[in-house]
């Protein structure tokens, strides 16, 4: 079977894997069976599936059957004004994800398809692909004709007609209507008034993705979380939480949702940490979100989690977001997942994060992610000119030898700006040979004009930007709540050095719910009305 690399825009790669479009039209083809590695071009700009195509249909050949109604002929004549052939679709596989990045570096001069390239045996582009694009699960969609009925084949429009060529109906893609009564009607902010999905949120934390989810309508009837720090916060601020360990939560104890979230614990992926990933007893904790899932069905599924979650591997080698989606996919989920910059949503802080957003297929919708955001007037200067009265301007210390560092440093720097003098030896080890050690830019110090360094759990000078910008001391509570954009009313504990601490480690780890909301204003949008069938 000949193989080819085929782009493909993303609306259309969408529809596919959804099922709706079951054709692929071009003006040129190849005249056999083809396999099809599909490059989704931008912005996705990444290999996403293989797609196993039939023999391609001529369109003018069509024209002369005398099979086939007006209307198809209609069709077909539409068509044929930018395309020659149509292509069936019969299975489509998902796999890993290979980004344009990756193909870059592993072949060299490396050009993305504005059509397809055809695949040579033993070419550079070829071994490459082969060696690092794999299947995930089952096919998605078999379209095989005998092993679908006629009736399924037509679901999509009712103008929809099998026609005696042992192939799907050429009105089975919905992109075929293109006057302005039969697009599809964007659902508005005014749609969508009244609906409050019903949450449950898994691993809540303090409520970072919940506060932003419940300012996006939705309505929170489950939390549970482990941690005493965070479910201290939580209680003050919604109200109940379930604080018993999920492995002790019986699946069928949680109510019946619309939409789950979770925030599964991201120290064994994280850069930061020690990347034990999967083998870290709180690495499969995501199984424990898939235990729930399968039992409540909610629409919707939204996970987050560190970068790190990308390069993870799962216990048998495999990349952990790829079994991931495939669990998702056996469960009955179209996924979409994405490596987000929270100051790209809004956030005054450079925070990377992989959010997952998983539809119900029988929705029929693919997520798709909102448009970034200008970055314009973000800045950490706006976040800590607080006024006296708001709470929680309590910071945490720096050890002697910390101190002794940060004065060193002036605004907008960093280790880099100490004398060698003043160096600890571990950090005079690292000066001597930047190179073997990728020039860490530890000790950061963010000016006020800048946007901010991830905020983290451990808050430490080393791993983050925690430095105050022109005060030699940490960014106090209040200052990194305002940076993770939790609102001045939301009620933190520094009452001593131990709640102190603990603020830091929930505030670190939390969504930070400026993000959150605008996630959950897309699910809104995309679907809300889907929330209100169902009321």
């Amino acid at each position: 079977m000949k193989e080819i690399l085929l782009s493909m825009k993303p609306e259309w790669f969408n529809m596919v894997i959804l099922g709706k479009k079951l054709y692929e039209y071009r003006k040129r083809f190849p005249n056999e069976e083809i396999r099809a590695y599909i490059y989704v071009s931008s912005p996705v700009k990444s290999i996403e599936a293989i797609f196993d195509l039939g023999k391609k249909i001529d369109l003018k050949e069509l024209l002369l059957d005398s099979n086939i109604s007006t209307d198809m002929m209609d069709g077909i004549k539409h068509y044929l004004k930018n395309n020659n052939y149509a292509v069936p679709i019969k299975r489509v596989y998902r796999t890993n994800r290979v980004t344009l990045d990756d193909l870059r570096l592993g072949v060299e001069r490396f050009v993305a398809p504005q059509m397809y390239y055809i695949l040579k045996d033993n070419s550079e582009l070829t071994k490459f692909i082969h060696e690092n694009v794999r299947i995930i699960g089952q096919s998605v969609c078999d379209n095989t004709v005998g092993k679908v009925s006629e009736n399924e084949f037509c679901k999509v429009f009712k103008q929809a007609e099998v026609v005696k060529l042992k192939q799907l109906s050429l009105f089975d893609d919905p992109n075929f209507f293109t006057n302005e009564a039969k697009k599809t009607r964007v659902i508005t902010e005014k749609d969508i008034e009244g609906i409050h999905p019903r949450l449950v949120s898994l691993f809540s934390g303090c409520g970072g993705m919940d506060l932003g989810f419940l300012h996006a309508g939705f309505n929170i009837i489950y939390a549970n979380d482990f941690d005493s720090d965070a479910q201290r916060v939580y209680e003050k601020n919604f109200g109940d939480i379930d604080k018993r360990s999920i492995l002790d939560v019986d699946e069928k104890e949680i109510p019946d949702c619309d939409i789950l979230t979770a925030g599964f614990p991201c120290q064994p992926f994280s850069n930061a940490g020690n990347r034990k990933g999967v083998n870290d007893s709180r690495g499969n904790l995501y199984k424990e979100c898939l235990r729930i899932i399968n039992e409540k069905k909610p629409k919707v599924v939204v996970f987050e989690n560190v970068r790190g979650l990308l390069s993870t591997k799962d216990e048998n080698g495999n990349p952990l977001i790829d079994t991931i989606v495939s669990n998702l996919d056996e469960l009955g989920y179209s996924t979409n997942y994405k490596l987000v910059n929270a100051s790209s949503y809004g956030v005054p802080q450079n925070r990377i994060r992989v959010i997952v957003v998983a539809f119900r297929k029988d929705l029929g919708v693919m997520f798709k992610f909102p448009e970034e955001e200008p970055k314009d007037g973000l800045n950490i200067g706006d976040c800590i000119d607080i006024p006296e009265d708001v709470p929680n301007q309590v910071d945490w210390p720096f050890s002697p030898q910390a101190t002794n560092l940060v004065i060193h440093i002036p605004e907008g720097g960093s280790w880099k700006s100490i004398p060698y003098e003043y160096l600890p030896d571990r950090f005079k080890k690292i000066r001597d040979n930047m190179k073997r050690y990728h020039a860490p830019n530890m000790y950061r110090r963010f000016a006020r004009t800048e946007i901010a360094g991830t905020i983290t759990a451990s808050a430490q000078p080393e791993n983050c930007g925690i430095i105050h910008p022109v005060e030699n001391r940490r960014l106090n509570v209040r200052e990194i709540a305002r940076i993770q954009t939790f609102p001045d009313d939301f009620v933190f504990f520094t009452e001593d050095k131990k709640s102190v601490k603990g603020m830091y480690k929930v505030i670190g780890n939390a969504v930070p719910p400026k993000l959150a909301e605008t996630i959950g204003r897309a699910i809104m949008l995309q679907i809300g009305e889907k929330f209100r069938e169902e009321e």
